[in-house]
């Protein structure tokens, strides 16, 4: 689902609550021991910081096996607990150094030292400085547990009212509204929250969602990437964002090809022929029918050959179905997983699918979307389009011919269109 669980807190998210658990401990007015032997230094930390400050960053960043991982976390719990000590006057730096750590950390020992920054920013957030607010924060998390996100929202309100500049009860009502779909009120909640602490990767990723629920694409990849940039540790984020980039990008170059394959379909014009470096070929063979019970069963096949001077990757490809009737159908697919696949110079792909229908298929058209090359790249001239021209079904063909069909082929599974929607729209891309 659509659950915010992931990147914020209702308590403390189990994930946080365990790094938090691993910081190790030492007394608020301690000082750690940063070791006595040789040791790299960073050169770029401001000189103005607080030295306690300064030190355990230098500390905490330092890569190369020359601060041990203990000392380095020893560091982070230090700037954990002035970041998350209201009384303390360098709280607002400790907080700075902590967002350092989780951006620029490197080194085998990385994932852990982000781990523990981003569960000490979480601790520093979570805490107000105020034990009645710190409870009805509590109040807040148990609505939210129980799925009544109108007393949570109710609860987190008071505090609003109470303490306007407590970033997190901004971002818990926030979560609250996108649970419950008021998606431009969770977007003024995240805005507010982002004003108080604009490197809250919770809230970023929180903008990212909720564009992404109203279908602004590219707004949802904005809020995406600056959630990673902050926390490079969070995966989710980025994962949707190159999703979601993806699919726009097939979208923007099969758009057009998908129109020009419907109007052929609908005028009986000639669909362009795939004469390029990556050539394709196709058919489809009625295997079954039962008009009486609705089902039309078919199977497809694709053969790719290509002609690239380097090897191209199938990153998505189209279908647009014309049925008994006059309807047409238009069906977009970005391939990932078993579903997609490499194709080397001169080599040559097969693949089977079976598709199943509720009327009968009267003409088709496609094409076949390429990358060159193994990084994903925006660049026009990377991207390699093959028709797959128009077609008429054959058929019908005896049951035990299907086997000797599909020799040589890679089976790409069965697609079941019988409960379609009544509307074209809804096969229709999107961006």
């Amino acid at each position: 689902g659509r659950a915010w669980r992931p990147f914020t807190m209702t308590s403390l998210a189990p994930a946080a609550q365990s790094a938090i658990a691993k910081l190790p401990r030492e007394p608020l007015g301690g000082r750690v021991n940063f070791g006595t032997g040789a040791r790299i230094r960073r050169r770029d930390l401001p000189q103005e910081l607080p030295v306690q400050i300064r030190e355990a960053l230098d500390v905490a960043l330092v890569g190369g096996g020359s601060a041990p991982v203990k000392e380095r976390l020893e560091a982070v719990t230090r700037l954990s607990d002035l970041a998350s000590d209201h009384s303390a006057k360098d709280r607002a730096s400790a907080e700075d150094a902590l967002h350092r750590i989780l951006s620029e950390v490197s080194g085998d020992d990385c994932e852990p030292l982000r781990e523990a920054a981003a569960a000490a920013l979480w601790k520093a957030w979570l805490l107000s400085g105020d034990p009645e607010i710190d409870a009805m924060m509590e109040r807040g998390a148990a609505w939210m547990e129980k799925k009544h996100f109108g007393e949570a929202i109710r609860v987190f309100s008071e505090v609003i009212d109470r303490a306007p500049s407590y970033a997190e009860a901004w971002s818990r009502r926030a979560t609250a509204r996108f649970l419950r779909e008021d998606y431009d009120l969770c977007l003024e909640d995240c805005h507010r929250a982002l004003a108080l602490k604009p490197r809250h990767f919770a809230c970023l990723t929180g903008l990212g969602m909720c564009y992404q629920a109203k279908g602004d694409t590219i707004e949802a990849i904005k809020w995406f990437k600056e959630a990673s940039r902050v926390h490079p540790g969070l995966e989710g984020p980025s994962l949707i964002a190159d999703s979601l980039g993806r699919q726009a990008a097939v979208n923007r170059r099969l758009r057009p090809r998908i129109v020009a394959a419907v109007q052929s379909l609908k005028d009986a014009q000639a669909q362009e022929e795939s004469a390029g470096s990556i050539q394709t070929t196709w058919d489809m063979c009625l295997v079954s029918e039962d008009s009486s019970a609705g089902l039309w069963t078919y199977v497809v096949r694709v053969r790719v050959l290509s002609r690239e001077a380097e090897k191209a990757r199938a990153i998505a490809r189209f279908y647009a179905l014309h049925l008994e009737g006059g309807r047409i159908i238009p069906l977009v697919r970005v391939t990932a997983g078993e579903a997609g696949f490499s194709i080397a110079p001169g080599e040559e792909y097969r693949f089977v699918w079976h598709l199943v229908l509720s009327t009968e298929v009267i003409g088709a058209a496609g094409g076949l979307l390429f990358e060159r090359g193994d990084v994903a790249t925006e660049e026009a001239e990377n991207f390699v389009y093959s028709s797959m021209g128009k077609l008429v079904p054959e058929g019908p063909i005896p049951s035990d011919e299907v086997e000797r069909m599909m020799l040589g082929y890679i089976e790409h599974g069965r697609l079941d269109l019988r409960r379609l929607a009544a509307s074209d729209n809804d096969a229709a891309p999107k961006d």
